[in-house]
């Protein structure tokens, strides 16, 4: 698929479509319906802290039929493609690299691009040797929060419609993660002490270091509530999972003395989901909530890794070590191995990296007839593919 830019009428567009008529059409009316027409969740009560332990391990179920999902390739754009953040209108937005033009984002939607893989504009920079970007989220809305090459080091963005916003810097540069539905947008930087800092940018405040007196802190994902998690410590080697309230209060979610946890990602009834170090030095894909650590995969050889929750719980993540390897989700207590390429890829396995309201996933997989990662979906059972 030859590279593209978004027409310019796609300006004229909605971020977000008025209702789901046009949706119908592509994952059909009773599941669309159901899934805008639901009220939000309810919001957890305050979380208690958390001490980084296992609180609760039940045993590990296992896999359930791979069948219960369909994957769907959405193509790809340069050499490989890797979308980062889907919403529930389908919207994707990611990054892709090209050998001759190297790394750049992209954004997909059934309606505003007709389901086309479309590069997003960079910000202006004539004297920039190359042109980088990168997209990280996607709200309900149809914003989409990144990162750009700018003069004086790499910006975070806004991107909507066809229009691109400089956010600025925080320190040396801007590493942008997450953002949620009331546009809020999290990421981190490197201070000129050379110290990896936390921040979260909203129109109100704008960028805002949300743990100046931590040495070490980078924030992944912001849920509507105005919760925030992420890794913080003294050094990356032994860095723990963390929330930080609104208010300021930081949580331990997980985390051993001598090991690297990270949260990943948070939905709006405060489940936070990632990955821990264990005795062994293997990585273990965790959900925590209300003080509780319930590891996700079972205590073998492998090592996992939970990307992205959704507010029904329904987790994603891969593992990654050692082979066999794949992308799996846990739903409803189950965890299922996602359907793949039987060919493989050259880049490793395929890789979910989020999960909608509905349950649909976006994700990374060789095809049959291209080893190099296309953008996928997988659809569950019930939900049209098509």
């Amino acid at each position: 698929m030859r590279l593209q830019h978004i027409p310019d009428r796609l300006a004229r567009i909605p971020a977000r479509p008025g209702t789901g008529a046009r949706a119908v059409a592509v994952v059909g009316a009773a599941v669309l319906a159901a899934a805008v027409l639901a009220p939000q969740p309810a919001m957890a009560t305050p979380l208690p802290e958390g001490d980084g332990s296992v609180g609760a391990v039940g045993a590990v179920t296992p896999l359930a039929d791979a069948g219960t999902y369909t994957m769907v390739d959405l193509g790809k754009l340069g050499q490989r493609t890797y979308p980062q953040a889907i919403n529930t209108w389908l919207e994707v937005a990611g990054h892709f690299f090209d050998p001759d033009e190297g790394w750049h984002a992209f954004f997909s939607s059934p309606w505003r691009t007709g389901g086309s893989l479309v590069r997003l504009p960079e910000l202006p920079c004539p004297d920039c040797a190359s042109l980088a970007s990168h997209a990280m989220a996607i709200n309900g809305w149809g914003t989409i929060a990144g990162t750009s090459s700018a003069p004086d080091g790499t910006h975070a963005v806004l991107w909507v419609g066809d229009t691109v916003r400089d956010l600025g810097k925080f320190g040396e540069d801007a590493n942008v993660t997450g953002m949620n539905n009331r546009g809020q947008v999290v990421g981190y930087g490197l201070t000129p002490a050379g110290e990896w800092h936390a921040f979260v940018w909203s129109e109100a405040t704008g960028m805002r270091d949300i743990a100046p007196d931590l040495g070490w802190a980078r924030a992944y994902d912001i849920n509507d509530r105005g919760q925030i998690v992420g890794q913080c410590g003294d050094e990356v080697t032994t860095a723990k999972a963390c929330l930080w309230e609104p208010d300021g209060t930081l949580r331990i979610v997980a985390g051993r003395p001598d090991d690297n946890a990270i949260a990943r990602a948070i939905n709006n009834r405060g489940v936070v989901v990632g990955s821990y170090g264990d005795a062994d030095r293997h990585d273990r894909a965790f959900a925590w909530s209300a003080g509780v650590l319930t590891p996700l995969t079972g205590a073998d050889d492998h090592s996992a890794i939970a990307t992205d929750v959704n507010d029904a719980g329904t987790i994603v993540g891969h593992w990654y070590l050692p082979s066999p390897v794949g992308p799996w989700v846990w739903r409803d207590g189950h965890l299922t191995e996602l359907p793949a390429s039987a060919s493989g890829s050259r880049q490793g396995p395929p890789t979910p990296y989020a999960v909608n309201r509905i349950g649909v996933i976006a994700g990374t997989s060789g095809t049959e007839d291209d080893p190099w990662f296309h953008a996928v979906l997988w659809h569950p059972s019930g939900l049209p593919a098509g």
